[in-house]
């Protein structure tokens, strides 16, 4: 019986297969976008690689590419203001809650002020002499946290929970830094069998 050992980077990229689901995502937009579209989808995913942005973060923005670009329905290019309005629009009431900001439509604002930018300035970035004139109506509200302190586990859910654990002492100090907000990377570099 051989065992191969597999180094942690090739463990991760099995797990998340970041450059496949970029390289497939990519490979299904040729069927649905606009060739100006395309276009401008593929110089938007070069320009987030010459930017060093993560392979998690540039396919989290290319998804939202597309999903904008299916919801406005005509090429960036000749995107208007009065196209940006009703897009935000229909994100909020297709995304916000009861009229307010959810963390998705917050999420997809930020986008769609990346990818704009990107059309008609050629950078993802916010100009240092202010933000473009057909972006100043998008206010992004970053919303309030549901997450309260009776959310928490109490001290005597905790002891249950660390019971429950096996008689793995390691489970046990990594589950207990959780709870207790620690960093548990140092726990991550140690080699455990």
């Amino acid at each position: 019986m051989s065992t191969k050992q597999i180094s942690k980077s090739d463990q991760k990229e099995n797990i998340y297969n970041r450059s496949q689901r970029i390289a497939h995502y990519t490979k299904r937009q040729r069927k649905y976008l606009s060739a100006k579209n395309l276009e401008t989808f593929l110089k938007y995913n070069d320009d987030m690689i010459v930017c060093s942005i993560s392979d998690n973060t540039r396919y989290k923005n290319l998804d939202h590419f597309g999903l904008l670009t299916k919801m406005l329905q005509k090429d960036w290019i000749d995107v208007t203001e009065n196209d940006l309005r009703k897009l935000v629009a229909n994100m909020m009431t297709k995304h916000g809650e009861n009229g307010k900001e959810s963390g998705y439509s917050h999420v997809l604002k930020i986008s769609l002020k990346a990818i704009v930018r990107f059309v008609k300035l050629g950078t993802r970035n916010k100009p240092e002499d202010g933000e473009l004139s057909m972006l100043k109506f998008i206010k992004s509200k970053k919303p309030k946290d549901k997450l309260t302190r009776e959310d928490l586990p109490t001290d005597d859910e905790v002891q249950r929970i660390l019971a429950a654990c096996s008689d793995s002492t390691r489970d046990k100090a990594k589950l207990q830094c959780m709870i207790l907000g620690h960093n548990i990377a140092p726990f991550e570099m140690w080699n455990h069998e």
